[in-house]
């Protein structure tokens, strides 16, 4: 996987903990990093979903949580990235 600029359209699929070397993921990371250091502070895009992306992933779903948690009956981000969490980076990356 190279480490030039990567084009993200939209996600389409759910991505977890434990995915490597996904262009998705890459994508994830690169959004995460955009929304800024409260979310993401390492900022590093591998493709690679380990601790570091999975745990940016709970801060931007509870940073959302009304639009994510809430609907599901949770309250605790989980890390995975499903509907909800998708949809929700789908919206802001228009």
């Amino acid at each position: 996987i190279g480490t030039g600029p990567i084009s993200c359209q939209r996600f389409e699929n759910n991505l977890y903990f434990g995915m490597s070397n996904s262009l998705e993921v890459r994508c994830l990371q690169q959004f995460l990093k955009n929304q800024g250091q409260d979310i993401y502070p390492e900022g590093l895009i591998t493709g690679n979903f380990l601790s570091l992306t999975k745990a940016a992933i709970i801060r931007f779903q509870e940073k959302h949580a009304s639009e994510i948690l809430v609907p599901l009956g949770l309250e605790k981000g989980t890390g995975y990235v499903g509907s909800m969490t998708r949809a929700k980076i789908n919206q802001l990356i228009k």
